[in-house]
């Protein structure tokens, strides 16, 4: 164990000082869809960053030393200078990456990121029409396929997202498959949870969980398709696959997540600010946010102690604090979809 090493030992102090690497935004929270399990729908009509207020964050993400902008939504590019604010990045030295339905990514839409050197993410659901369109409604499978047939034609590299729930996770096999063929270089997985339009009811229970993972892990390997498991840190306890990642996120030292309106929350699932760069500006906004103490309390090295027996609790650190604050109400607490926390692994 490199204890003298460890970022996660370090104070919030230097942490401030190691940078703010990476911003996950909600540049929008509209969309023209209806996605039963949306995170972003508790932004609806809370309003949004207009133009100038945008840039002024990209410019002082730069001066922070941000290397990485991730635009989540909502549909990012309706924003109409969701285009300008990624040609910006690019002029900063700053990489994005947009994720999408696949209904905004035009032909000229996609040729420019390509550009900028932007990623492209498109979200879908299901190993067929008819479990995506279940989720993401109507129409929204041939937003897909002109999507990833776009993204070919441009020369994107294709990263697609899974969002996994009681309704698709028996398809991850097919899905990783089915993605893979239509020339897919990385997916993602990761398991709903309850904010926004997402119920309790669509949530993965620990068995389902460790499926999902017993069976990735397997796919992952024989397929060669390097696909990370996002929000589930004890995976590692599970997986062997060269090809499956996961890893923490339990307040992430040089990370910022921001929602429509500016907020600097704990994490892009929840709505407890800790700052707002409107009214403090970008740098001072992660000094504070950094000094919080609830982040304070959420990288303090005793989180380890969550799950003092397992060979995992340094690195994993008790899992999403996210779902142990949704599902129990409190943050610490051992993730509650752990397969071993339920006794099952």
């Amino acid at each position: 164990m490199q204890v003298r090493n460890d970022p996660w030992l370090r104070s919030a102090e230097q942490r401030a000082k190691s940078g703010l690497r990476n911003i996950v935004w909600f540049p929008t929270s509209r969309c023209n869809l209806s996605c039963i399990h949306c995170c972003a729908a508790r932004f609806l009509d809370k309003g949004e960053l207009d133009e100038n207020g945008a840039t002024r964050m990209f410019r002082e993400a730069a001066e922070a030393g941000t290397k990485h902008i991730v635009f989540c939504g909502g549909e990012p590019l309706l924003r109409q200078d969701a285009l300008d604010l990624v040609r910006l990045a690019d002029e900063l030295g700053i990489r994005c990456t947009i994720a999408s339905n696949g209904s905004t990514y035009t032909e000229e839409a996609l040729t420019e990121l390509a550009k900028c050197n932007a990623s492209t993410i498109v979200s879908i659901d299901g190993a067929n029409r008819e479990t995506h369109e279940k989720i993401r409604g109507k129409g929204s499978w041939d937003f897909v396929l002109k999507a990833v047939e776009r993204m070919r034609r441009v020369g994107n590299r294709i990263f697609v997202e899974m969002a996994v729930n009681k309704i698709n996770y028996r398809e991850v096999a097919d899905y990783l498959a089915m993605v893979q063929d239509w020339g897919a270089t990385r997916a993602c997985l990761k398991p709903v949870i309850p904010t926004g339009r997402a119920t309790t009811e669509m949530l993965l229970d620990p068995k389902e969980m460790l499926g999902v993972i017993q069976t990735a892990d397997k796919v992952t390997e024989r397929l060669q398709l390097p696909t990370s498991l996002q929000c589930v840190p004890f995976a590692k306890l599970i997986t062997r696959s060269r090809y499956l990642i996961s890893q923490s996120c339990r307040a992430e030292q040089d990370e910022m997540s921001i929602t429509p309106t500016g907020d600097a929350v704990l994490c892009h699932m929840l709505d407890i600010a800790v700052a707002n760069i409107c009214e403090n500006g970008l740098g001072p906004a992660w000094e504070k946010q950094n000094a919080a103490p609830l982040m304070q309390t959420l990288q303090d090295p005793a989180q380890a102690s969550l799950c003092p027996d397992c060979s995992l609790n340094e690195e994993c650190r008790g899992g999403c604090y996210a779902r142990g604050y949704f599902l129990k109400g409190d943050f610490q607490v051992p993730d509650p979809l752990c397969p071993r926390v339920a006794g099952i692994c």
